[in-house]
């Protein structure tokens, strides 16, 4: 079983969320989960795969859209650091 980072089983076609924060800039990412993919229990640990994502950005918590024109990628991400999201 692969769980989130708050212990609970990731569900594939649910909605889940992370967030990361660099030198003032933020940004919170939220997508749902196609795939995911069990670790070898010690270096490579589990993964989700996050889809049709949508990211949100922040420089010193202010919005911004300095990568107005980039395209939300899909993205793979440790399963510890993404939570489930209600939207």
């Amino acid at each position: 079983m692969i769980t989130d980072a708050l212990g609970n089983e990731v569900v594939v076609g649910k909605m889940y969320g992370y967030s990361r924060n660099d030198g003032g800039h933020s940004h919170t990412t939220i997508g749902r989960v196609s795939k995911v993919t069990e670790g070898d229990g010690r270096y490579t640990p589990a993964k989700v795969r996050l889809v049709d994502c949508m990211v949100k950005r922040y420089l010193y918590g202010n919005p911004t859209d300095y990568r107005k024109d980039e395209k939300p990628a899909d993205v793979s991400m440790m399963a510890a650091m993404v939570f489930p999201v209600e939207l």
